[in-house]
């Protein structure tokens, strides 16, 4: 097996899992209740929050896509649970399969190059119709909670109405307040509707001070990261509203209940959505408002926004999610590099090792039958100069015995060491001679046993590498 070939397939099925992870990312789960903000309806996840934000969610949702596989892929045990799960409903007990009798998916899968594809496409299979949706959603949720889906568009609404505009004094243009103080207000001041006069005005300011901002030529100039097709949609949706609005404060209004709450609900509805659409706006342009001026109210908007936002705690999200992820691939790095890199090195220093002692013992051997030849050559020497002979046997326990006779046959010089004693004036007397022949069959007998014990580590060593292999 190519190990490069093989790494290209596993990062060819996680890239795989990446990508389905981020098509159910940015489908939500339920549709997000913009009751108040009818506008929102149908955005999909990606324009509810900043690209970093998203970016975090996504990586916390991806990893229970990434781990899954990991797991499966370095477990032979869950893989073979996974692929011989189709035979559950077809046998009971133990499987008997024979040489020869497996079947087609189980033979496409014994090659390594199918293993990664197989195990991806599973796992796809498996959070989107199988067991494990539950958790695939509850993931999913997680994080787009984590990318404060939708709950960073709530957070901003509701700091958006928090401020009071009519109390405020701006210098931004009013022109829908001032068509309801002229046409409108009138007939609200006549009737039992005139305690809702401070809630439209509020309203009319909101819509004056903010829409400019998100609608037009202007929109460019305050939120430049946010020219996406799907907010120029919005932004255009919205300026449609605003221009209904307007075209209603320019005529006089009916003095009748009918038409003050249609007024009424209509500024109201206006004001929520052009409040919703800025917080996207501001969402979507990283949380800012570019090229603000002093004394303006969309100025005033943002330092009021910017208050309650803390980076440094989205920072410290970050870093968690990424040391968790690197921590999983050091994990997954260490793991192959123990079971699959070490033990081939291991093996090949195992069989240095080996070879080393069987050199060992080998020379040791030789050393030893050496040694058993000089001493039994040194012991003939001997008997032949005090006229004896040695007759050999063999106990049970492997010793040597040696008995000596005296005999009248002559002296042959088999050796140097004859030679050397022939040489002197004096030959040693018959008991040194015989001390010495003692002498030489302790050494004869430490000599066997040496060779005995040198034998068997032989033994060993072949029984060593026969295992290794």
């Amino acid at each position: 097996m190519n190990t490069f070939v093989y790494a290209g397939v596993v990062a060819a099925g996680a890239m795989t899992l990446l990508i389905e992870a981020y098509r159910n990312y940015n489908s939500s789960l339920t549709t997000i209740p913009f009751k108040e903000h009818p506008i929102l309806r149908n955005m999909r996840v990606e324009q509810l929050c900043t690209p970093r934000e998203k970016m975090a969610g996504f990586l916390f949702y991806s990893l229970l896509y990434l781990v899954t596989y990991a797991i499966i892929l370095s477990s032979t045990e869950i893989y073979e649970l996974i692929v011989r799960q189709h035979e559950a409903g077809l046998q009971i007990g133990p499987v008997s399969t024979l040489a020869g009798e497996e079947d087609d998916l189980a033979s496409l899968l014994q090659g390594e190059y199918g293993k990664p594809v197989f195990i991806s496409a599973a796992i796809i299979a498996i959070f989107s119709i199988g067991v494990l949706k539950p958790v695939e959603s509850t993931m999913r949720t997680l994080s787009h909670r984590l990318a404060g889906i939708p709950r960073g568009v709530y957070g901003i609404i509701e700091k958006l109405h928090d401020i009071n505009f009519e109390k405020e004094h701006f210098e931004d243009p009013k022109p829908l307040t001032a068509m309801f103080e002229k046409n409108s207000e009138e007939s609200f001041s006549d009737s039992f509707y005139k305690d809702q006069i401070p809630i439209i005005k509020n309203s009319l300011h909101t819509i004056d001070f903010l829409s400019p901002g998100i609608t037009g030529k202007q929109r460019i100039q305050h939120f430049p990261y946010s020219q996406l097709d799907a907010m120029a949609t919005m932004s255009d949706k919205l300026e449609d509203l605003i221009e209904e609005l307007r075209k209603k404060l320019s005529q006089p209004l009916l003095k009748n209940d009918d038409a003050r709450k249609d007024l009424f609900e209509n500024v109201m509805s206006v004001a929520n959505d052009t409040i919703a659409v800025f917080s996207v706006h501001f969402l979507r342009n990283n949380r800012a408002i570019k090229n603000t001026r002093k004394g303006t109210a969309i100025d005033h908007v943002d330092t009021k926004l910017k208050q309650g936002y803390q980076i440094e705690v989205n920072s410290f999200v970050m870093s968690l999610i990424m040391a968790l992820f690197c921590a999983m691939a050091t994990a997954t790095y260490l793991y192959y590099d123990w079971y699959d890199v070490k033990p081939a090195a291991l093996k090949e220093r195992i069989e240095v090792a080996i070879n080393a002692q069987n050199a060992a013992t080998n020379q040791k051997i030789t050393r030893s039958e050496t040694n058993i030849r000089d001493i039994e050559a040194e012991i003939r020497t001997y008997q032949g100069k005090i006229g004896t002979e040695i007759t050999s046997t063999s106990d049970p326990s492997g010793s040597v015995g040696i008995e000596i006779a005296e005999t009248s046959a002559p002296i042959v010089l088999n050796s140097d060491k004859e030679i050397e004693a022939n040489s002197s004036e004096k030959s040693p007397d018959k008991a040194t001679i015989l001390k010495r022949i003692d002498d030489l069959k302790i050494r004869l007998t430490n000599s066997k046993v040496s060779l005995g014990e040198a034998k068997k580590n032989d033994y060993r060593t072949k029984l060593s590498k026969t295992a290794l292999r």
